[in-house]
């Protein structure tokens, strides 16, 4: 009975984390597609250079 509940709490994490992957990856995908002004184009410069060094 135990082992059930946690068996279940597992898959149920699992399928947050994936969603909450998936959504994020929505997110990034719709700021590519529709980048508005020189700010934004800016930020992501930065960001790109600070995902290069690491």
């Amino acid at each position: 009975m135990f082992d059930k509940i946690v068996n279940d709490n597992n898959i149920f994490k699992d399928k947050m984390v994936n969603s909450t992957i998936h959504i994020a990856k929505q997110i990034i995908n719709r700021n590519k597609k529709y980048r508005v002004g020189q700010r934004s184009i800016i930020i992501s410069a930065l960001f790109d250079k600070t995902l290069k060094k690491q």
